[in-house]
């Protein structure tokens, strides 16, 4: 589990079945859909990210809708979520989220084909700081999506700009995987938050402690650690 936790906040992505993966949108309006892997095909989109990033689609490889961030609202850094018909969601332009780098990840909501939750961190801003969690629903407004719940604090720690996920071995639930991050305490640069998200909750996260990790940029090694409740 160890070994797996640090893998995967240090890919930055989100582990998707089928075809879920097949449209990668990000940049100045830029996407790639890789529904023929031999023949990838550029598209266009109306994000204009200056940070993180993500998408996802069906099934069938169809896009869904996208995430980026951007600082636009009185040059305060937020999220802006987008459909397919790249117009952003009724609710969804002022999501938690800085100009970072994994910040942004969304996943299905389990047992719903229409909900979809995207999880988002602030970093050091007061204001801003914790993971959060946003649940749309695309069936709304006319099949143009909508915001169900917006911004929902599931964690008040200061985060790094690393948030994957990676689905249940019971192929329903889905783990969420944030790290934390303090300018003050570099002692704790090892912390990891996970979360497990099933049908009915986001669950309090189960915490990761990696006693002699260290964090990007210094040598790293890999020791015993310790899990705890918050």
């Amino acid at each position: 589990m160890r070994i797996l936790l640090l893998y995967l906040c240090l890919l930055g992505s989100t582990v998707y079945s089928q075809n879920q993966n097949n449209i990668w949108i990000f940049g100045d309006s830029c996407g790639i859909d890789f529904s023929n892997i031999n023949n990838p095909v550029p598209i266009t989109s109306n994000m204009d990210g200056r940070g993180s990033c993500a998408s996802i689609a069906d099934s069938n490889g169809n896009l869904i809708c996208y995430a980026s961030v951007l600082g636009y609202l009185n040059s305060d850094w937020a999220t802006r979520i987008f459909n397919a018909q790249h117009q952003i969601l009724q609710g969804a332009n002022h999501i938690t989220g800085e100009g970072w780098y994994n910040e942004v990840v969304i996943i299905p909501k389990p047992n719903d084909a229409n909900k979809y939750y995207i999880f988002s961190v602030g970093l050091d801003k007061p204001n801003n700081q914790g993971c959060f969690y946003t649940l749309i629903d695309m069936s709304l407004n006319n099949g143009n999506g909508a915001v169900l719940q917006q911004n929902i604090k599931i964690n008040n720690a200061t985060s790094g700009d690393c948030l994957t996920a990676v689905q249940h071995g019971n192929g329903r639930d889905w783990w969420v995987i944030n790290k934390y991050y303090s300018k003050t305490a570099p002692n704790q640069f090892n912390r990891f938050f996970v979360y497990l998200v099933s049908p009915d909750t986001v669950t309090p996260p189960i915490i990761y402690d990696f006693n002699d990790a260290s964090d990007a940029g210094f040598q790293k090694s890999y020791g015993t650690h310790s899990v705890q409740n918050l």
